[in-house]
């Protein structure tokens, strides 16, 4: 509780006043004795308990009654219900706000969630006294340290962002600031909707910040100002699988429209739709059943000269505008580079073979043959994956390597012929920790009994159906040693296909020979093509020319300096990881050169999750503030309420009521007269 004018306190000595008054009242009439009313105070002796307590009782409203007066000319004001029970002013007055897309749905013609925080946030503090202000923003949760509340406005950021607030990291850096500045009591502020995309409710680090919270050596009091959803009907787009193809029939844009609403349609609605393409604008639309629509592999026509661009695609205004537009960009596929190491023959022609062909069918890939002793002199540039089919390299060569690994590249290790036969390769190089250890022959066939079919290399299509694994058949493979992954293993528990942790790139080694002596991994045809392509698409991945990031991602956010091609008007360059749009790398240092601006292509996106509609409950929240001073509050957003109220409306209730019991304690006593004997 605040007092505005605190000035006024210097009056509180007149709460004396009734008092004096009495005691000099008392003093005007002398007491002497009287023979006959000696009698009378006798007889009345019994009543003198009650008349005495009256008396002290209409002696203390009258003192009451002129304290309220002098404290209601104070001013004072509180927080919300009975100002959580009158708590003083705090010495650090922390403010967490929650500015995620989900917090810039409509709660009225005129206001948005965060609009309405923003009115509470300043009608609450333009009249705290806290001495100290402190902001940790949700995009990047860093404490920053203000004199007064007024600086703390002027300075914080205001807009939206469409990346999802990070509550967990929010309060570490409440706690770590806490920790490193223990002095006074301490008020922490949050505002949010509540989403479970913002709050992570059931990750393992709420209980680590949780019991890092309870350690902090001050008093601190959490207040969460919650703002719940009234309803409201909304609708989401996103756009996925988004890819140019030339065929026959001309050159094309394809791609996947998705719209998900909140609400169950009770028919089917037909809902326009706006595609902008590189500046231009096309209309289409898309049918609504029940609570989502679908327009699959939606195809745009380009000129022929077209190889690459950038879009949106956006939906008719609701409640939320957050997310009714997607930011795509695409890019002409073209050929990937694949580098051999080795000699080409009769057994290693098969890669050859698996790697020209793309899985489209339309595109071939360039494929190079090499010597060990030229890898070091290579450069990598669009190299998406390096099959290494000789012995294992040397250390100028390793250094090569780790650098194209570095840029995310891709190395396939396949069993050297000196393997085949039977040499001794104890003393031979190793790759990583890795090395082959040697070859085992077995006089009747082995099988893959287990691989990992849930991710890597050996993933299930997307369809669901697994690879055809059981079909390989082998009767010699390389021993391989070293701390590998296994994702493929034989019958006694050898590794088959293996991986190395790396921290970019990928390593796999493959023990099984392309011979058909000892395998018929090369005749099968189906999994050696799968696990090259895949290989390859990984590789590819890292020397895309067009990129998806999800908005405020962290990797994202170390990617700059970019400049916007599309997106919300007046953003500085720092905001760009956190705002929906299209951006293009910079690659120089001199921005203003054509140089410079010919990076790759980014598209911006709000986080899938900030479209589900998941609000954490009232009781997991208590569950997350347990054991600390912790305060919830559900505001109604439509009034944006002020949550700091003055308390003389309450003082001059209580003022009436208590000269009103005065006046019923005053009142003379009712003698009933007795009739005559």
């Amino acid at each position: 509780m605040n007092l505005l004018q605190p000035w006024m306190l210097i009056a509180l000595p007149l709460v004396l006043l009734p008092i004096l008054i009495h005691l000099l009242n008392r003093r005007r009439f002398a007491t002497r004795p009287w023979a006959a009313m000696m009698f009378l105070i006798e007889a009345n002796q019994s009543a003198r308990g009650h008349a005495r307590l009256r008396r002290w009782l209409v002696l203390a409203l009258r003192t009451a009654v002129v304290g309220a007066l002098l404290f209601a000319a104070t001013r004072p004001v509180a927080t919300s219900v009975f100002g959580f029970q009158l708590s003083g002013t705090a010495d650090t007055t922390i403010l967490l706000v929650d500015r995620s897309p989900s917090m810039q749905q409509s709660v009225s013609p005129e206001l948005t969630k965060l609009e309405s925080v923003q009115i509470q946030m300043h009608d609450t503090f333009a009249r705290s006294h806290s001495g100290k202000w402190v902001w940790i923003d949700c995009a990047t949760p860093n404490a920053e340290t203000f004199s007064g509340f007024d600086e703390l406005l002027r300075a914080m950021p205001q807009g939206p962002l469409d990346a999802s607030s990070n509550f967990p990291a929010m309060l570490k850096a409440t706690s770590d600031y806490l920790h490193d500045n223990p002095s006074g009591s301490a008020d922490v502020w949050l505002w949010s909707d509540l989403r479970e995309s913002d709050w992570s409710s059931n990750e393992a680090e709420w209980s680590a910040v949780r019991e890092s919270l309870k350690r902090i050596p001050r008093s601190v009091r959490f207040r969460l100002v919650s703002l719940l959803d009234k309803g409201a009907l909304n609708e989401a787009v996103r756009v996925s699988d988004v890819r140019q193809e030339r065929t026959n029939e001309g050159n094309f844009l394809v791609m996947t429209i998705h719209v998900s609403v909140n609400h169950s349609v009770e028919s089917v609605k037909t809902l326009p739709l706006e595609i902008e393409l590189s500046g231009n604008r096309f209309k289409s639309e898309v049918s609504l059943n029940r609570n989502e629509a679908t327009l699959m592999n939606h195809r745009i026509p380009l000129a022929s000269e077209v190889r690459g661009g950038w879009g949106r695609v956006s939906i008719l205004a609701d409640t939320n505008r957050a997310d009714n537009e997607y930011f795509f960009v695409f890019k002409e596929p073209r050929p990937s580079k694949i580098m051999i190491v080795g000699n080409r023959n009769e057994v290693t022609e098969p890669l050859a073979i698996g790697c020209e062909i793309s899985p489209d069918g339309m595109t071939k890939n360039e494929v190079q043959w090499v010597s060990s002793t030229d890898v070091r002199n290579i450069s990598f540039g669009q190299l998406s994956l390096l099959i290494w089919t000789t012995e294992l390299p040397d250390d100028e060569a390793r250094k090569t390597l780790r650098q194209f690994l570095a840029q995310g590249g891709q190395v396939l290790f396949f069993p050297p012929d000196s393997l085949n036969a039977a040499e001794s390769l104890q003393g031979t190089e190793s790759f990583l920790g890795a090395k082959w250890n040697g070859w085992v022959s077995n006089d009747r066939r082995v099988m893959i009994e287990h691989w990992r079919g849930d991710q890597d290399l050996l993933a299930a299509t997307s369809s669901g159906v697994g690879l055809p694994l059981e079909e390989i058949q082998v009767q010699g493979y390389a021993q391989l040693s070293g701390e590998v992954i296994p994702l493929a293993t034989l019958s006694g528990g050898a590794p088959c296909l293996a991986r190395l942790a790396t921290d970019a790139g990928g390593v796999y080694f493959c023990t099984l020979s392309l011979s058909k002596e000892h395998s018929n991994l090369a005749e099968n045809g189906v999994i050696l093509y799968a696990i090259l392509q895949r290989a390859i698409q990984q590789g590819r991945e890292a020397n895309r020319d067009v990129e998806y990031w999800t908005a405020g991602q962290s990797s994202l956010v170390q990617s700059l300096p970019w400049e916007k091609i599309a997106g919300r008007d007046n953003l500085l360059s720092n905001q760009f990881p956190f705002q929906s749009g299209v951006y293009r790398e910079k690659n120089g240092t001199d921005f203003e050169s054509e140089e410079a601006t010919s990076g790759r292509l980014i598209a911006v996106n709000r986080p899938i999750t900030e479209d589900q509609t998941e609000v954490v409950s009232n009781e997991r929240i208590r569950e997350l503030f347990d054991g600390l001073s912790f305060t919830q509050i559900d505001a109604t957003e439509t009034q944006a309420s002020d949550l700091m109220q003055e308390l003389w409306r309450i003082l001059l209730i209580a003022m009436i009521i208590a000269m009103l019991l005065e006046a019923i304690l005053s009142l003379p006593k009712t003698i009933v007269r007795q009739g005559e004997l």
